[in-house]
Parts: structure tokens; sequence; C-alpha cells
């Protein structure tokens, strides 16, 4: 009988190792088919001489986002869908924004169609729907830096608040700093701010005084001394003066990737400027794609050739997760290999992997 019963169990662990390959084997071979696929794609693009010579202003309309319910439906390659969910995003150290929830497109103008983290001049974010925060020290800086700060700018020294709108609802945005006007003056501008047409943003001048002396804008304009006249933007740095109008050109404006979004509406608050882009919010489908949907900060990326310094994603997604949800996930578009340094990582079985990470600044 104990014969019997050891032959029993021998046949019961053979045939469940056999079931358990073959169940291993059938998901393998799915996932090779996917990643095989996925390679014929790219092949396909090359061969038909897509060169990819520069992004285009518009999205593709046939990108969407993955859906892991079954076989993979992802952008095709040169794309990659986002997700950012209470996200501090760092172009450099001083130049970073605030995104609350948006819904993206990462589109790639490599020629292999590779979306390559590691290449961001490459690069263009198109922000579908999003709310993103711009602080006014991050403004100061791009204002005295890269904008004006060449010779021959005629201003100086900005700093950047705002205070009760003395006429209606809201804030407005006060700019002071040092105009140059034979010598150098202290002045104060208020101005509003509001979406343009032409993904931009416009700060319209109300008021400027300078040695205690108001100019409303009427006035300014009546003897010629409009903001046009007075300050110099640096060329392509994305903003330009009209008249008593500064225009700041959101795709010029930042450093690479560049952002690529129709606004919808600006509120001037007391820490900066809260910016609200138009476009498709991403759906509970979507969310449900995520490989933790719980998590409260992270960055989700999804698409077909995908890269993140060492690590290669074919025809998958990958969910940067913030260790430390006390505050937003900090995340450095160009130093963030020493985040993955000190991170830790999970593969699923269906091939979505999740990388926990620690903050930039927590570095």
């Amino acid at each position: 009988m104990k014969v019997g019963l050891i032959a029993a169990l021998v046949l019961s662990l053979v045939a469940n190792a056999y079931l358990g390959t073959r169940f291993f084997l059938e998901h393998q071979t799915e996932q090779s088919r996917d990643i095989n696929a996925a390679l014929r794609t790219l092949q396909d693009r090359n061969k038909d001489g897509d060169s990819r010579a520069g992004p285009s202003d518009q999205p593709d309309a046939s990108v969407s986002a993955a859906d892991f319910s079954g076989r993979q439906t992802l952008p095709p390659a040169g794309y990659a869908n986002l997700l950012l969910k209470n996200v501090r995003f760092y172009w450099t150290d001083a130049i970073f924004a605030d995104v609350e929830l948006a819904n993206a497109t990462l589109k790639s103008s490599s020629a292999d169609g590779l979306v390559d983290f590691d290449a961001p001049q490459q690069l263009e974010i198109h922000l579908q729907r999003a709310r993103v925060g711009m602080d006014y020290s991050v403004l100061e800086g791009m204002m005295n830096g890269p904008v004006f700060g060449h010779g021959t700018s005629h201003v100086r020294n900005m700093k950047m608040d705002s205070i009760p709108d003395p006429d209606g609802p809201g804030s407005l945005l006060r700019i002071r700093g040092e105009l140059e006007l034979i010598t150098w003056l202290d002045f104060e501008m208020l101005a509003s701010v509001q979406a343009g047409q032409n993904r931009d943003l416009l700060v319209k001048a109300q008021q400027i005084e300078s040695l205690g002396l108001p100019f409303v804008k009427g006035l300014m304009g009546s003897v010629g001394l409009e903001l046009e006249s007075l300050i110099v933007p640096a060329k392509g740095s994305g903003v330009f003066v009209q008249g008593n109008t500064i225009r700041i050109s959101l795709p010029e404006f930042f450093p690479s990737p560049r952002v690529v979004a129709d606004v919808e509406s600006v509120d001037v608050q007391d820490k900066g400027l809260l910016i609200a882009m138009k476009g498709k919010a991403a759906s509970a489908a979507d969310m449900r794609r995520l490989p933790d949907p719980s998590a409260r900060h992270y960055l989700y990326a999804a698409g077909r050739f995908v890269k993140f310094g060492p690590l290669r994603l074919i025809a998958t997604s990958l969910q940067m997760i913030d260790t430390s949800p006390e505050d937003p996930f900090h995340f450095h578009m160009q130093k963030y290999f020493r985040q993955l340094d000190r991170s830790r990582a999970r593969v699923q079985l269906d091939g979505r992997v999740r990388v926990w990470l620690l903050d930039y600044d927590k570095l």
C-alpha cells in the first residue's frame, strides 16, 4: 500500500510540473509574439523611410493607452503613453514644475523609434490634460537668466509674487525689479495672467510704477513708453513682448523635453501660477492598467520601445513609484539614473514593471 501511495504522489508531482512548465512556456510564447510583433513594426517603419526629421505640433491620432487586459495594445514605435500624479518634474536643478495629475503622450524624433529618456532633446511631452504648478522662484530664475539675463535686456533682478486684484476677484501678478532708463530705476508692475490662443500665457500689464510715479497702460501707450520699447527678451527664449503684453510660448520656454499643450486657464496663486491644460483626461480604464493603481505619487510610461538608463522596455510598461508618499514624487529628467541607483524593482508575470524610487531631493 505504501508503494502505491508513493507512486501516486510521484505521478501527481510529475503532472503538476508538466502543467506548470506548459503554462510558463505558453505565457512566454505569448510574450515573445508580442515582442516580435513590436520588432516587426519598428522594422517596417524603418523600411518605409520614416526619417522622423522633427516632431509635429500635434500628437499622432493613432496614439492610444495601453490595454493589459489580454493582448497588449500600445502606441506605435516612437511614442509612449505617460501618466503623472503628484510629481515634481525637474528639467534642471533650477527648473521644475509640480504636476498634480496629467495624461500625456511622449513623442520621440529618433529615427529608430526609441523613446529614450537619456536623449531629452529628441522628446516632446504632449500634455492632453493636466494641472501644472509653476513656482515663482522658478519663473524668477528663468526670467533673470535665459530670458532677460543678457546685457541689452534693460531689466534685471526681477522678483515675483501676487496681490489681491483691487478691481475684482482673484489676484494679480506683481513683478518688481530694476529698469534701465538712462540709469537703473526700481519698478513695480501689476499684471493679469491668462491663456493665449497659441499654446502660450499672456502677462498683461495693468500698471507700472517707477520712483512712485504710476503709468497705467493707456498712458504708457500714448507717450510711447510701452513694455515693448523698454525690455528686450533673448531670442529663442520663448518670451516675446508685444505692446504691454509679455507672451510666454510654452513649447519654447522650457528646456528639453519641450512641452506641447493647449492652455485652458491660469490661476495666479500665492506661491505661483496654476496652469490647466486642455485635452482628454485619463479614463478609469487607463488607471486600471497601472501596475499599482493605489500608488499616491508616480510616473507611468507604456510603449513599444522605451529606455530608462539601463532599463529597456519592449512592448510593456513601467511605473515609477515614490517611496516617501508624504510629499510629491521628485523626478529629475537629467539625473534620474541617480534615483535608479537607489531603487528596487519588481517584474510582474505579464511583463509590467514597478520601480520604487527615492525622491531626487532626498538623495
